[in-house]
């Protein structure tokens, strides 16, 4: 039996996903979408929020 390996990270099982970026980008889009729905004052929303916020932009703004 032959298992794929990922070469970068050496980790066993999982495909490599090739539009890592765009789908990255997209799932933290509708993210931000489906959170409009939570309570503001709901602590987890907030750092939720600025998290998702931070990774978007780095996705953005880099390429590779």
């Amino acid at each position: 039996m032959v298992m794929k390996v990922k070469e970068t990270t050496g980790i066993i099982g999982l495909d490599v996903v090739l539009n890592a970026r765009e789908v990255l980008i997209s799932l933290y889009t509708k993210t931000f979408h489906e959170i409009k729905a939570v309570l503001e004052d709901e602590g987890y929303k907030k750092a939720d929020e600025s998290s998702m916020r931070h990774r978007l932009k780095v996705c953005e703004e880099e390429e590779d």
